[in-house]
């Protein structure tokens, strides 16, 4: 999906849900969506200062909960950074693969395999919700150089 696209899902989503669309909000996914890599929290904010010379950062730190709860960032936990998501409102099973050289991330949706989780596990009342994975290598640009 485009990242224009993205940005104006998250936009209706907002006017869907009567949740607002501030600026600060809008800035905040902009810049995750404009990165190829995880970005740390400090990391948006600098990206933001770069933009504008007025940042607060309790603001950012609030607007990036804000898409994390609502889907629309995914947090890498090992790298304690954040991505955006390239598929909602589509899922909530993702795996996200990592190169441990660049940081590039490439983010697939793992829906299908969820469904095919062995019967035994679903059989035991066990109702999967959301699953997150990281998986670290290198990507074929840097596996190859």
């Amino acid at each position: 999906m485009s990242k224009i696209k993205l940005l104006n899902n998250a936009k209706k989503f907002c006017e869907d849900k009567k949740y607002r669309y501030t600026k600060p909000r809008e800035r905040v996914l902009s810049v995750l969506l404009q990165s190829e890599k995880p970005m740390g929290a400090y990391q948006i904010i600098k990206a933001l200062l770069m933009q504008s010379k007025k940042v607060n950062p309790p603001t950012v730190y609030r607007a990036i909960d804000f898409w994390h709860k609502h889907g629309f960032i995914h947090k890498v936990e090992s790298l304690h950074a954040y991505i955006a998501c390239a598929h909602h409102p589509s899922h909530q099973n993702f795996c996200i693969f990592i190169c441990d050289q660049c940081q590039k991330t490439e983010e697939i949706n793992m829906q299908s395999f969820t469904n095919h989780i062995p019967l035994d596990l679903t059989s035991q009342q066990f109702h999967i919700t959301h699953t997150n994975t990281e998986i670290h290598g290198q990507c074929s640009q840097c596996y190859y150089n």
